[in-house]
């Protein structure tokens, strides 16, 4: 049964959050003017000014610190792409293709490492503009962890994520060097330098460290067939936290225990994943 966010009521959590560093790039550009997204503002810990900061679970929901480097992204942002629609509405048609599914490799931890220009991106081998890859922000990252198989990994890895610094997708901004993530990993295309993620942003997921448990915010699509069970340490869906770009927050569906998403993941995914 689903325990109510009211049950953690100060209960105090030592948080590690691993936020982006990297320098604004110097093309300015105007902010795109619009309506706002309908969602719930989270609380914020103003007093988070190392990496190592106190936050609460309460009433409120789950307080996510202060991101360090917020709107390091600003004056690259161009227009948003607004009224996209996820990938599917739900996690049945999500999973309908087999053939693809067969190519899940895992969920991973990834650490940001870099993000590649233009210019670079075009000379991966597997780049191609036919699959939309122009229209997209490439990364490289180092999987630290895979979630699914419970090991620890280190392997490089570049992928690829939809929007790009200046025309990005609502609620979802780019991510800066050192950001840490969750995502699910296709098995690489043979002669390919890109590692797929699985149905694009649909599982992408941000990660705090709380007393060394990491914790999974969900960015990319909210699937109810995924929260059965889980405790969702988040008060309201929704909930807007401004990162990279501050007229374009990135919007959580839930917080969950890494350890409880993953064998969620893994129970659904058992006859699904070939090794």
């Amino acid at each position: 049964m689903k325990r109510t966010i009211s049950a953690l009521t100060a209960v105090i959590l030592s948080a590690v959050i691993i936020s982006g560093c990297s320098q604004p790039l110097d093309k300015a550009a105007e902010h795109e003017s619009g309506e706002k997204t309908a969602v719930s503002e989270v609380p914020v810990n103003s007093e988070a000014i190392s990496e190592s900061v106190e936050i609460a679970a309460d009433e409120k929901g789950f307080v996510f610190p202060e991101y360090k480097n917020k709107g390091i992204y600003d004056n690259q942002l161009m227009e948003i792409q607004r009224g996209i629609q996820g990938p599917t509405e739900s996690y049945e048609e999500l999973m309908a293709d087999e053939t693809e599914n067969s190519n899940i490799e895992s969920l991973y931890k990834i650490k940001v490492s870099r993000v590649l220009d233009d210019e670079e991106a075009k000379q991966l081998a597997g780049w191609s503009k036919g699959r939309g890859d122009h229209n997209c922000v490439f990364y490289e990252g180092i999987a630290l962890y895979d979630y699914l198989n419970r090991k620890e990994v280190n392997k490089t890895v570049i992928f690829r994520m939809p929007g790009t610094l200046q025309s990005q997708r609502e609620n979802q901004p780019p991510y800066a060097p050192k950001d840490i993530i969750a995502a699910v990993l296709q098995k690489k295309e043979e002669d390919s330098d890109i590692t797929r993620l699985f149905k694009s942003y649909a599982f992408i997921y941000d990660v705090f460290e709380v007393n060394g448990e990491d914790f999974l915010a969900v960015r990319g699509q909210n699937e109810d067939k995924l929260e059965e069970g889980l405790d969702n340490l988040l008060a309201e869906k929704k909930t807007r936290v401004i990162t990279t770009v501050t007229d374009n927050p990135a919007v959580y569906f839930g917080v969950y225990r890494a350890g409880d998403l993953s064998e969620k993941l893994a129970g659904l995914w058992k006859t699904v994943i070939k090794q």
